[in-house]
C-alpha cells in the first residue's frame, strides 16, 4: 500500500507514532508521503526517515498559511529535505476560498511561486483546492503543470475528467467511505482506477468505521475496500494499480 498524503507528525498522532510506524513497517507498505510544512515537520522527518525506508516527504506551504510565506525559509527547508534523497514532491499547495485564512491575492502569489518552483525542480505538485476548482484548473493549465495529485478530490465527474486530462491523479480519501458521499461515489464510478491514488490525510478524514478517531496510514485499507465495492475490481488489483500510480507520479519508477 502507498499513502500519498499524511500529516504524520501532527500532535494528534505523535503519542502513538513509533507504534504506528512499526506496524506500517510490518505490513510492508511501499510508501507514506509525509507532508512537511514547517521546521517541526522537517525535524521529525529527519529523526525517522533513515529507520523506515517507506517514508518519503514533500515540502509545501498550505494556502491557510500563505500569509506567513517566506521565500528564504521555504528554500532552506527544501534544501534540508533534498539532502535526504526522499523529497519527491512540492505541496501541499493551492487555494482555499472556503476558509480564507489568507487573503486571495496572498494565496495566489504563494501558489504561483510553488508551481514555478516545482517545475524548475521537475517535481510533481500536491494540490489543495477548496471552493476554487475553476481558478485552480485554469492556473494549472496556463502554467502547463502536468504532473501531480489533486489532494482530497471531491468534485464532480466533469472536473475529475478535466484534471485527469491535464495529467493529474485524483487523491481518494476516507470521505469515500462516508454514507453521504454519494456524489463522490458516482464520480469514482466514471473514472479509471489508473487515474487515482489513495491517501489518508492523517490525522484528518478518518474512514468508516473509525470516524471520530485520529486517522493514520493503517486505515488506508478501508479506503481501498470501499473502492473495491464501487469499482467491482478486487482489492489486490486496486492496491496494485494505485501503488503503481503513486510510484510513477513521485518518480520512484519509470
Amino acid at each position: 500500500m502507498f499513502d500519498t498524503h499524511s500529516h504524520l507528525f501532527d500532535k494528534k498522532i505523535l503519542p502513538q507514532l513509533d507504534i504506528i510506524l512499526q506496524q506500517i513497517n510490518s505490513l510492508n507498505f511501499l510508501g507514506v508521503i509525509c507532508i512537511c510544512e514547517n521546521e517541526k515537520d522537517i525535524e521529525y522527518f529527519l529523526k525517522y526517515y533513515l529507520k523506515y525506508n517507506f517514508l518519503y516527504c514533500s515540502i509545501g506551504i498550505h494556502p491557510h498559511n500563505a500569509k506567513n510565506f517566506n521565500e528564504k525559509n521555504f528554500l532552506y527547508m527544501f534544501e534540508t529535505l533534498k539532502k535526504t534523497q526522499r523529497l519527491v514532491a512540492i505541496g501541499e499547495t493551492g487555494l482555499d476560498f472556503y476558509y480564507n485564512f489568507s487573503d486571495k491575492e496572498t494565496q495566489l502569489r504563494c501558489f504561483y511561486f510553488q508551481l514555478k518552483f516545482a517545475k524548475s525542480q521537475n517535481l510533481p505538485v500536491i494540490i489543495h483546492s477548496r471552493n476554487s476548482k475553476l481558478i485552480t484548473y485554469n492556473i494549472l493549465k496556463e502554467e502547463n503543470i502536468t504532473k501531480g495529485i489533486i489532494h482530497c478530490f471531491s468534485e464532480d465527474t466533469e472536473y475529475a475528467k478535466k484534471f485527469v486530462e491535464l495529467g493529474f491523479l485524483l487523491g481518494i480519501t476516507g470521505i469515500i467511505t462516508f454514507e453521504k458521499s454519494t456524489s463522490l461515489k458516482e464520480t469514482l464510478k466514471s473514472i479509471s482506477i489508473s487515474d487515482i491514488v489513495v491517501e489518508t490525510d492523517s490525522p484528518y478524514l478518518t474512514p468508516h468505521p473509525y470516524r471520530g478517531r485520529p486517522n493514520n496510514p493503517l486505515y488506508l485499507k478501508y479506503i481501498l475496500q470501499e473502492i473495491e465495492k464501487i469499482k467491482g475490481s478486487s482489492f489486490d488489483e486496486i492496491e496494485k494499480i494505485t501503488d503503481r500510480n503513486a510510484l510513477r507520479v513521485f518518480n520512484l519508477i519509470q
